[in-house]
């Protein structure tokens, strides 16, 4: 399970390298114990490890527009993390409009991120706004059984929208 952990935390930092080098990385897996040790350009795998290439990964198609952002809130109240939209908080609580500063063609394809036991869910997508609400599920009021009541709340969340 470790070496599994450490694969992939080591892999997402090749992933990270490589789309910041744009070619090919050189590196060397040891035979016992998986280690992956990346080659200078003019390095050398040693007689213990095997040499592999990674190549850099591609950029996305398919995308032609993408907004994306986070929403926090701390000593100083609502923060804003992200580029191109604007947030509208005035209304209920829970409640956020994302307004794109410049519209998408079409309605975008949106998801919104936050915590497991509070989601937050885009409620509603057109070219100019995401509507979002938050909310927290706690025991309905006087029942003894599994039934839940949703509250809406202020919560932080992140969002991406992207246009094909």
């Amino acid at each position: 399970m470790m070496r599994k952990a450490l694969a992939r935390s080591v892999l997402c930092g090749l992933l990270v390298l490589a789309a910041q080098t744009a070619s090919a990385i050189d590196a060397c897996v040891h035979n016992a114990n998986g280690a992956l040790r990346i080659l200078p350009p003019d390095g050398q795998c040693r007689n213990n490890e095997v040499a592999i290439e990674l190549a850099a990964p591609q950029a996305p198609t398919g995308i032609s527009k993408a907004v994306h952002g986070s929403v926090g809130f701390g000593a100083g109240g609502i923060t804003t993390s992200g580029s191109g939209f604007s947030l509208d908080h005035t209304l209920n609580t829970g409640h956020y409009g994302i307004h794109f500063d410049t519209a998408f063609d079409v309605a975008p394809h949106c998801l919104v991120n936050a915590e497991f036991f509070s989601p937050c869910v885009g409620t509603s997508a057109t070219p100019e706004r995401l509507a979002v609400e938050c909310a927290t599920y706690v025991p309905a009021e006087g029942s003894s059984g599994p039934f839940i009541a949703i509250r809406l709340v202020d919560q932080p969340f992140q969002f991406l929208c992207v246009q094909e």
